[in-house]
């Protein structure tokens, strides 16, 4: 939890003109939303038991493992 970024009311004071208006539902907490956004980015998001490199699917294996799951059901 010490590796957590939280962008500081200065920060978010400037980055406000950019953010979006409420389409009428409560919108979510900006700065949590950009810190973790900012989480990622850094520190990359990698499925539990993968590699690094193992994390970024090919265009096919999502297609491949569909239909792999298709048949094991049949």
């Amino acid at each position: 939890m010490s590796d957590l970024f939280w962008l500081t009311d200065e920060q978010m004071e400037r980055l406000r003109p950019f953010f979006p208006e409420s389409l009428g539902w409560p919108r979510a907490d900006d700065r949590r939303v950009l810190s973790a956004i900012i989480f990622v980015n850094r520190n990359g998001l990698i499925c539990p038991g993968r590699k690094r490199d193992q994390a970024l699917h090919s265009r096919t294996e999502i297609p491949r493992k569909t239909c792999q799951i298709r048949q094991a059901e049949i």
